[in-house]
């Protein structure tokens, strides 16, 4: 993540956000905070999100392949 973040000059919340916005354009999104700087870093980085080009979704999907289902998917939490 630290390389794809300095690569794409986006920090790792921002770089999250629009990687699940991007690829779940029809889903809401849930995010929770620990604390109200949090939240407010979430939000801003919400508001001001732009969707990746398909060659950085490939990218950025291309590092996570092999990710285990029970990591991201949390009906397996």
């Amino acid at each position: 993540i630290d390389f794809l973040s300095i690569e794409l000059n986006l920090s790792k919340n921002e770089l999250s956000l629009n990687f699940v916005d991007s690829i779940a354009k029809d889903s809401l999104i849930l995010f929770g905070c620990d604390d109200i700087n949090q939240a407010k870093e979430n939000i801003t980085n919400y508001t001001s999100m732009k969707s990746f080009d398909e060659i950085t979704l490939s990218m950025i999907s291309e590092k996570f392949i092999d990710i285990d289902e029970n990591i991201y998917n949390p009906a397996k939490w």
